[in-house]
């Protein structure tokens, strides 16, 4: 029973042309990608954060190859990035146990079918720590990361909708 009803689905998504999105992302991008990252000298410790979630989001996200900037179809670079971590929730005396890890980025995407095209994206990531406690570099840096590939996530929805 699961197998022609499974099969009927196919035929349906295929025959009505759907195409998955990282079959867009591919059109719009290209197979070799190129990122690279511009340091903002109010904010330089946020360069290698920025520059890691955009190499994880290419490979893993985007499903691309990272070469060198000669060999590219397609470079991506952050060239306006910051995050910042901010508190949400104090317990009673006065700690601070939960934070938010935001991050904005502008990207400039370069390739055959985005001529220097410039999007913007951001996002947000919620951590808890125990009570009483120092936020420590390593969670404001995962947190970081974590905020930097959603909005990464983001970009790659733009991405896909002009790869159409």
């Amino acid at each position: 029973m699961k197998a022609p009803l499974a099969a009927l689905c196919l035929c349906l998504l295929f025959g009505c042309g759907y195409k998955s999105a990282s079959f867009y992302t591919r059109e719009a991008l290209g197979d070799k990608v190129f990122a690279d990252i511009q340091v903002n000298r109010d904010d330089p410790q946020s360069a290698p954060i920025l520059i890691d979630a955009l190499n994880r989001a290419i490979v893993a996200r985007f499903g691309k190859r990272l070469v060198s900037r000669d060999e590219a179809d397609t470079t991506i670079e952050i060239i306006d990035g910051s995050y910042a971590v901010s508190s949400l929730q104090k317990d009673a005396d006065g700690f601070t146990i939960l934070y938010r890890s935001s991050v904005a980025m502008s990207v400039v995407v370069n390739s055959p079918k985005l001529k220097n095209r410039r999007f913007r994206a951001s996002g947000d990531h919620d951590f808890a720590v125990e009570p009483s406690s120092v936020l420590s570099d390593a969670a404001k840096n995962e947190a970081a990361r974590e905020a930097a590939l959603k909005a990464l996530d983001m970009l790659i929805s733009n991405l896909t909708m002009l790869g159409r």
